[in-house]
């Protein structure tokens, strides 16, 4: 029984980061864009690295410098032009629109006060 309890309290523990994870993934997309989130989680293996070379005394790969490289390369390069999203264009067009933008949606007005929508009344 005890073995269940100590399950259960693992698979609470993952359920509650899952959930955390993608609400926080979701905070952070409406401040900043996917190739940032991307780089980050692409960063976070570096450290990694850096805690099992330090506490466990095991060297990374030879190859493992070169995805490091290429990683700190990636963000330089993305960091050193404006963001694609910073004008809130995609491809040229306006975003789309959020939950936070539907009171203002046209589709969602009330009809105008003259009109008669006896179709709907059925």
């Amino acid at each position: 029984l005890a073995r269940d309890v100590g399950a259960a309290w693992l698979f609470a523990g993952y359920v509650a980061s899952m959930a955390s994870l993608y609400v926080l993934a979701a905070w952070f997309f409406r401040r900043a864009d996917a190739a940032a989130f991307n780089l980050s989680l692409l960063a976070s293996d570096a450290y990694a690295v850096a805690f099992a070379a330090a506490v466990a005394r095991a060297p990374p790969p030879p190859l493992y410098y070169l995805a490091l490289a290429a990683t700190a390369a990636g963000v330089v390069v993305y960091h050193g032009r404006p963001s694609p999203t910073a004008a809130n264009l995609v491809l040229g067009r306006a975003r789309t629109p959020s939950f936070a933008d539907i009171n203002t949606s046209p589709l969602l007005a009330a009809p105008p006060s003259g009109s008669s929508d006896a179709s709907l009344a059925r």
